[in-house]
């Protein structure tokens, strides 16, 4: 299990966008969860810039935690 502190995230708003920004810097996979404010298919653009068909594009209701693994080392932006 990573340490406290190993990761972090960001929230990012640009008029009904919204983004989330995760980042691991420890030697292990974390495995965390974020409670989204609106609901929405948040696609992950950093797997998807890099042409990685195993993205973890997250589906949210507004409210509830979606669980999601970050690896080690790595970090996504979620958006929707």
């Amino acid at each position: 299990m990573p340490r406290r502190g190993d990761w972090g995230s960001r929230e990012y708003y640009a008029g009904s966008q919204y983004s989330l920004v995760a980042v691991n810097l420890g030697d292990a996979g974390a495995l965390t969860s974020f409670t989204f404010p609106q609901a929405g298919v948040y696609q992950e653009q950093l797997a998807r810039a890099l042409g990685n068909l195993s993205r973890q594009d997250l589906t949210a209701v507004s409210g509830t935690p979606a669980a999601f693994r970050i690896p080690s080392s790595y970090g996504g932006v979620w958006t929707a």
